[in-house]
């Protein structure tokens, strides 16, 4: 039950309080859902986790690139598009220490070889059962393009969700983080799906092979 209420504070960090997430409604109606793993997960937990150095390590670098993160806002100190040393390229370099360490971290975990096992298998099979509908999609961009002046390289993902996902593409954008998505939706449609297709099959491949 105390992981939800460690989650407002996180969200408290980010900006966004209590008091604002209890007059939207609408808009944060997802945040009960920070107390269902504590509500289902009741029992206590079968493994041990070394948390000596990893862990620290990697709240360490990820405290601190969300404060070098907030120095590169316009009007900062240290916001100067002619240093060769920005604050956005530090906390790129921070985070993928933070991700590292907290890989470093999980992989501790020595006692749950059996449940790391049966995750690996569901994602696997998850990952393979994806690929259909992923092929549909493909084949509805590919005819897209062709229906319309679009081409290959000019139809980005963010066009075509709009386009023929409106409702999709504006639901996602109320809640999830708007710049990440305009990041990856940027970029031709069909060559990224495809990319992934075949990325997620293989893996989905992989992990059945590995854990089977």
């Amino acid at each position: 039950i105390l992981s939800g209420f460690i989650a407002i504070a996180v969200m408290a960090v980010f900006g966004i309080f209590l008091n604002e997430i209890i007059q939207n409604p609408n808009l944060y109606w997802w945040v009960p859902f920070f107390w269902l793993p504590g509500i289902l997960m009741n029992k206590k937990p079968k493994i041990k986790k070394k948390y000596n150095p990893w862990f620290f390590l990697g709240v360490g670098f990820y405290m601190s690139a969300y404060a070098i993160w907030l120095q590169g806002y316009p009007n900062m100190p240290l916001c100067n598009p002619d240093s060769i040393i920005q604050p956005h390229g530090i906390w790129h370099i921070l985070s993928s220490l933070a991700t590292l360490s907290f890989f470093f971290f999980f992989r501790t975990e020595k006692t749950i070889i059996y449940n790391m096992k049966s995750l690996g298998l569901g994602f696997g099979y998850f990952c393979i059962y994806t690929t259909p509908i992923q092929l549909f999609l493909l084949g509805w961009i590919l005819l897209y393009i062709f229906q319309t002046p679009y081409g290959f390289l000019d139809l980005s993902s963010k066009i075509f969700l709009k386009q023929n996902l409106d409702f999709f593409h504006d639901w996602i954008y109320s809640w999830f983080w708007n710049a990440y998505l305009d990041f990856w939706w940027q970029f031709p449609a069909f060559i990224m799906l495809t990319l992934k297709t075949i990325l997620s099959t293989w893996l989905g491949f992989y992990l059945v092979k590995k854990f089977k």
